[in-house]
């Protein structure tokens, strides 16, 4: 799918476009998205406060306003139930993580775990949430939040990289600096964790 939408005020634009000095403006462009196993694509549109559904042939279909309650709406996911995952992020205290169903209605809710974790992604109907080298498991689409992953968690309850679609293995990547850049992805797997694989 290509979506090919424009920027701007309008109801049928995305983000938000403000005059700026000289020819350039500020813009404020969506903070995520989300494909749907139908071929459509849910977009995060931050600036309006919304979430925008474009069909398989890049047309806006329909939009849903966020509760009132969100600061500012960072990332946007959908687990293997249909739940919307939509993570608020703004300095400390925000809504935290709102669950919607299909129909738009808020289904559950997860209380925010660190103002550095702005990233959410779903492992079955999982949440978890992330910043650039680690993970968190939130809780799960029924609302139940969690603190544990059993085999996952460094000692300070974080998870070192990505959890893989079976649950059970991480992936980690890097930037190695040398006299060239590389970049090291590494993957462990189990209750005690085994390492899987290295690679530069």
């Amino acid at each position: 799918m290509v979506l090919d939408a424009k920027y701007g005020d309008a109801p049928d634009r995305l983000g938000l476009q403000e005059p700026g000095y000289g020819y350039d403006g500020l813009t404020y462009p969506p903070q995520g998205f989300a494909p749907l196993a139908d071929g459509r694509m849910l977009v995060l549109d931050t600036a309006k406060d919304r979430l925008v559904w474009f069909g398989a042939d890049g047309r806006m279909e329909r939009t849903l306003p966020l509760p009132p309650d969100f600061r500012l709406p960072a990332d946007v996911v959908i687990t293997q139930d249909g739940t919307i995952v939509v993570v608020d992020h703004e300095g400390v205290e925000t809504s935290g993580t709102v669950m919607f169903d299909s129909a738009g209605n808020i289904k559950a809710r997860l209380p925010q775990l660190n103002a550095l974790m702005t990233d959410v992604y779903a492992v079955g109907n999982d949440v978890f949430m992330s910043s650039s080298v680690v993970s968190v498991k939130a809780g799960d689409t029924s609302g139940s939040p969690s603190d544990e992953t059993r085999g996952l968690f460094n000692q300070d309850g974080t998870i070192p990289g990505t959890v893989a679609p079976d649950g059970r293995t991480v992936v980690n990547a890097s930037i190695v600096r040398g006299d060239k850049t590389q970049l090291l992805v590494s993957s462990v797997r189990g209750e005690r964790p085994d390492h899987l694989f290295s690679r530069v």
